[in-house]
């Protein structure tokens, strides 16, 4: 059971890497809705402020 276990959480922590270099390329476009930093405040991570 230990293997899957491992595999489910290098997986989720692949997904979230992902996620977070979509998130942090699109944020830097500005393309990011207000509801992506009450998720992230949620998740307790802090985006930066968005670009002028």
């Amino acid at each position: 059971m230990g293997g899957f276990l491992t595999y489910l959480v290098s997986t989720a922590v692949g997904f979230a890497t992902s996620i977070g270099v979509w998130g942090t390329a699109a944020h830097s476009m500005g393309l990011l809705p207000p509801e992506a930093f009450i998720t992230a405040q949620n998740f307790g991570i802090t985006l930066p402020p968005m670009p002028r």
